[in-house]
């Protein structure tokens, strides 16, 4: 056979293997990125992954704080605040202090826990519950601080004065309402915390808490 028809032999194979080798080079080079593209594509669902939810001490409702200020050296009718000492209790709302110097009978501002000894309504269901944990919060307690609300009147009708009450950094007006054992009442101004009390309220509502429960163990007697 000669060599010019052994070159047209050949020179068709030789085509064929240089297409089918540029083919396979081509296939390699558009399948690095692919994967590389698919790699930083599962680094970035990673990285925009949705955060884990916050822990807090009440999902969904809002808890005050008290405010870190010097107590010691404030005054409740000229500073809005003062740390006090216990006299009496009287029933679920309503207790004296020292306040000043001076005794003074104190209403816990927004709120109503049942009556356990009124002239005007009698006995009624949860009142003994709510004096007691009202009894029990107030003489345990470390640090009892009255507040003021500038959006309120300072006494009632009574001569009480009208007031926030702390205990231990804990609102007692909200923990009673949280308890189910007083609800949200006597709203006559934009009284500081009342959003968050008719939050606790509204939950002490459907956990059918105390006062909601429709009876429960509650005595009148």
């Amino acid at each position: 056979m000669s060599k010019d028809k052994k070159l047209l032999i050949l020179l068709p194979i030789i085509l064929l293997l240089s297409g089918c080798s540029y083919l396979l080079e081509s296939i390699e080079t558009v399948s690095m990125p692919t994967a590389d593209l698919i790699g930083q594509t599962n680094q970035t669902a990673q990285q925009t992954a949705a955060p884990q939810p916050v822990e807090t001490d009440a999902p969904g409702l809002p808890i005050p704080t008290l405010p870190t200020q010097d107590y010691a050296s404030m005054r409740y009718f000229e500073d809005e605040y003062e740390i006090v000492t216990l006299v009496k209790c009287f029933d679920g709302d309503t207790a004296s202090f020292i306040v000043s110097g001076e005794r003074h009978k104190a209403r816990f501002l927004a709120i109503d826990t049942p009556e356990v000894n009124s002239p005007y309504v009698d006995k009624e269901l949860w009142s003994d519950e709510a004096f007691a944990y009202t009894k029990k919060r107030l003489r345990s307690a470390q640090t009892i601080i009255l507040e003021m609300d500038l959006e309120s009147d300072i006494a009632d009708d009574y001569g009480r004065i009208l007031s926030w009450v702390w205990v231990d950094g804990e609102l007692l007006n909200a923990a009673l309402v949280r308890e189910g054992l007083a609800e949200v009442k006597y709203l006559f101004g934009d009284y500081k915390y009342v959003d968050m009390l008719l939050a606790l309220e509204r939950e002490a509502q459907y956990q059918r808490l105390g006062i909601w429960s429709g009876g429960g163990s509650g005595s009148a007697n």
